[in-house]
């Protein structure tokens, strides 16, 4: 029975990812998610149903629109199978609950962030008021459950998050003398550590700085990304939350378990 909810599971992820790849296209670009309706880039000709199956058509087509052969981007595979599956990972971590339902909101959300983000250079505040929804609802389910819980540890996870980038965008602009954080960047914290909790701020950061410098540092090393390049923090802090959300608690509670 568990097998058969998880491969649902899976299959909705993967139909939201499909839906994911037209925000992630559309929204930056300020064009309606409604019409017109999905067509190739190159030809402009309107794409059939069976050539919009999600995964499948990308495998038939071998990445390639059937009437004009352009190469359809890898991304599209990638975000609908990435979606899926998380969607799986969020319910085998909360199970059949409304934190899972929470989880699968805020990770599908944070996908939507780390590819418009990593192509844009944006994290636009549509995605950030969803993702302080999900924090707010967090607190009202909480509440209803009847246990115990702490309304200030999100509260302080919401004033952390902002008050560190904040300060450390400012700071980075008296030194380096331009935008060394987007605001965006700043929010994206914010309302993350509102709904992970103020401890998994400093483990965000830290998982998302050690993460951002390894890959950085790689595609420089391998000429793909210079250093006057614009690094998008956007993807590396999504990164970081998504592993505090899963692993945060055990993990700080492995680390308080190591201090004397």
């Amino acid at each position: 029975m568990e097998i058969t909810i998880l491969a649902i599971i899976i299959i909705f992820g993967i139909l939201i990812g499909s839906f994911n790849n037209v925000l992630i296209h559309r929204i930056p670009r300020n064009e309606s998610i409604v019409k017109p309706g999905s067509r190739c880039f190159d030809c402009h000709k309107p794409l059939k149903w069976y050539d919009n199956i999600p995964l499948v058509s990308y495998l038939v087509l071998r990445g390639r629109c059937r009437y004009c052969g352009a190469k359809i981007p890898f991304r599209y595979f990638l975000v609908e199978l990435l979606t899926g599956v998380m969607f799986g990972l969020v319910y085998l971590r909360f199970g059949l609950s409304a934190d899972m339902v929470l989880a699968a909101v805020f990770v599908n959300v944070g996908i939507i962030i780390v590819f418009i983000d990593r192509d844009f250079k944006i994290i636009p505040d549509t995605f950030i008021l969803i993702l302080l929804g999900v924090g707010l609802a967090n607190l009202i389910v909480k509440a209803f459950s009847g246990d115990p819980f702490d309304v200030g540890f999100y509260l302080f996870g919401l004033i952390i998050g902002f008050l560190i980038l904040f300060f450390i965008r400012i700071f980075g602009e008296l030194i380096y003398k331009r935008e060394a954080l987007g605001l965006g960047d700043v929010k994206l914290l914010a309302v993350g550590g509102f709904y992970v909790g103020w401890p998994n701020v400093f483990l965000t950061l830290l998982i998302s700085s050690v993460v951002a410098s390894i890959v950085e540092l790689t595609l420089i090393a391998l000429k793909i990304r210079s250093r006057e390049d614009q690094i998008p923090f956007g993807p590396y802090l999504m990164i970081g939350l998504t592993v505090a959300l899963f692993f945060g608690t055990d993990m700080i509670s492995w680390y308080l378990s190591l201090m004397p």
